[in-house]
């Protein structure tokens, strides 16, 4: 196993509640075993997740009398009140990754006779096939050895080797590459720098916590309620930059409590969509956009029916709806809606996602007022909760339907065409700056840094600019720019086998042992930077197109041929997409290993 992320630790979870014969499995991990890098436990507690603590198991079952083990154990919320007392609200990752290598630790310690696991931290630089069956393994120790089964689940990828942590934009002004900002060398940053971040989404927030209440500024509550930042003086100035000049917004105040809250579709259900594929590659806009878009409404009304005349009102609304006239789904909710009150409609997700298109301002200063504003009003609706605040409760409901996009989207559901315009071109940036956004505090702190002078957003269509002499920031919407020292890249890296700075992909390229996935259709083909796999068992797909025997691969070296891979937990009380992937590969490892008749060595 290559990597112990949180994937690698439920498939290890899995192979040892599955595997009857002998076996050990060694786990690679060039950071933390049990952990890895993203989850490291000693990074900065300011680092926080972006789901609620109640939310996240790496367990396939729940904690019982006995002790914590493979298919039994303690949710994240329950580990944190054990170790650190009730805690509401997000968790620092670092906590979280304290949380994984304890599961680990526990998994491995109780795992049947018959089951051994042994952890090493080092690098993996190849895989190569052997011409009697199995795998060379070579690691950065000069350790070899060999496995018949390798599973890789290297999760995020990694950044150029070092020393190339940065990229000149010009001679004197580097570009920090994309990465966790727990392993940015922001020390680099000096308080008098101008910087600008490229994105303003999650990793954006990260960055600033780090440069700022990282370095001694701290946040303080006046007599108003409003929050207020004390520099330290060792902040530099932050610019953020982004296409929609919106930053992230907040997560609804959580209101979904494990067990007496899962969401089950009324519209867009895996049925349906599995029932449009069964017909065809589909296209995104017109097949499969109108029934996200009625879930969303569904959610939608019945919050406001439910504020407006009463919960049994609500009720009845949703089980009328469930009889959808196909034709326009959407209208029909709608419609249904104004029988028990008065409804207006939700605005389009690039309405939501892109505010500010098409307006102009008139000074940096209106600019920010406006941008404030906006980020006043909906700081309201994130209070109001993800159950009871109607818009707050309606993008909720986009993370709740993941597996009924992921059943028509995956493995090619969609056209080429479709699939990069419209799914991935126009909803995915849309649904990644509307719902997976932080808690309430970080916007809360982002207004407060703007409001002292620390953080800039730049307008709408910014961009930055380097004539060689000098790095701008402009905006084709507000007057007037920005010279700065530095930037970083606070965007999500997108995985790419040749760009991986772990150099295992390329190796596995160059001998044939993976191929990208081809994303093919009727009017063409789309060659994608997935690493391309079996749907049915994750088994990796060769140069030749046929299935490489033994090799295994899972999460997000496969995104682009899956969807949103980068799922960092079991959710409570529920089997989603992470459980049934981590349930998949282990039921096909388990198989390989049977058909081989061998141990894993």
């Amino acid at each position: 196993m290559i990597g112990s992320g949180p994937r690698g630790i439920s498939l290890v979870e899995r192979l040892v509640l599955h595997v009857a014969e002998t076996v050990r499995v060694d786990v690679f991990d060039s950071h933390v075993v049990g952990a890895g890098r993203i989850w490291n436990p000693d990074q900065s507690p300011l680092l926080l997740m972006n789901s609620h603590v109640s939310g996240p198991t790496i367990f396939s079952g729940p904690r019982d009398d006995g002790p914590a083990r493979a298919g039994a154990g303690p949710s994240l919320e329950q580990w944190m009140g054990r170790h650190y007392g009730v805690y509401r609200g997000y968790a620092p990752r670092a906590k979280y990754g304290e949380y994984l290598r304890d599961a680990f630790g526990s998994i491995v310690a109780n795992a049947p006779a018959n089951v051994s696991v042994g952890g090493y931290r080092e690098t993996v630089w190849a895989v190569r096939r052997r011409p009697g069956g199995g795998y060379s393994v070579v690691t950065s120790s000069g350790r070899e050895q060999i496995y018949d089964v390798v599973v890789l689940a290297t999760g995020h990828p990694q950044p150029p080797a070092h020393p190339s942590t940065t990229t000149a934009t010009s001679a004197t002004r580097p570009t920090m590459v994309a990465d966790s900002a727990a392993n940015l060398p922001l020390d680099e940053v000096a308080p008098e720098d101008v910087v600008a971040m490229l994105g303003i989404g999650l990793s954006f927030h990260d960055v600033v916590a780090l440069l700022t209440q990282g370095r001694g500024g701290v946040f303080v509550s006046d007599d108003t309620g409003e929050l207020r930042y004390q520099p330290s003086g060792a902040e530099p100035t932050i610019v953020g930059v982004s296409r929609s000049g919106l930053p992230i917004p907040a997560r609804g105040r959580n209101q979904k409590r494990p067990g007496s809250f899962i969401f089950a579709p009324r519209l867009c259900t895996t049925e349906r969509m599995s029932g449009l594929r069964s017909l065809g590659q589909a296209d995104f806009r017109t097949d499969v956009e109108p029934w996200i878009r009625a879930e969303m409404a569904a959610t939608y009304c019945h919050a406001v029916i439910h504020a407006a005349v009463g919960p049994a009102q609500a009720a009845t609304f949703l089980e009328r709806v469930s009889a959808v006239d196909a034709n326009d789904p959407e209208h029909w909710v709608y419609r249904s809606a104004e029988r028990f009150t008065a409804v207006s409609e939700l605005p389009a997700l690039s309405a939501l996602a892109r505010p500010f298109n098409g307006r102009g301002f008139t000074s940096q200063v209106h600019w920010t007022r406006d941008l404030t504003a906006f980020l006043e009003h909906d700081l309201a609706h994130a209070r109001g909760g993800n159950l009871a605040n109607p818009l707050k409760a309606a993008l909720d409901t986009l993370r709740d339907i993941r597996p009924s996009i992921c059943a028509i989207v995956d493995d090619g559901g969609l056209t080429p065409r479709s699939h990069e315009e419209d799914f991935l071109g126009q909803f995915v940036p849309c649904y990644s700056l509307l719902v997976g956004g932080p808690p309430i505090r970080r916007v809360e702190e982002l207004l407060a840094l703007i409001r002292a002078g620390v953080v800039t957003v730049a307008g709408p269509g910014a961009e930055v600019v380097d004539d060689g002499s000098a790095v701008i920031v402009r905006s084709p919407a507000v007057p007037g720019s920005f010279v700065v020292d530095r930037v970083i890249d606070a965007r999500v890296p997108k995985f790419d086998p040749v760009q991986d700075g772990s150099g295992l992909y390329r190796q596995l390229l160059a001998d044939g042992l993976v191929r990208r996935f081809r994303h093919d259709g009727a009017s063409g083909a789309v060659e994608t930077g997935a690493c391309e796999v079996d749907p049915r068992t994750n088994a990796a797909i060769g140069a030749d197109g046929a299935v490489t025997p033994g090799l295994f691969i899972l999460g997000i070296p496969t995104e682009r041929q899956r969807w949103f891979t980068q799922i960092g937990a079991r959710r409570v009380r529920t089997n989603g997409i992470f459980g049934r992937d981590a349930e998949r590969v282990a039921r096909a490892v388990t198989t390989s290993l049977t058909n081989q008749r061998m141990a894993i060595k």
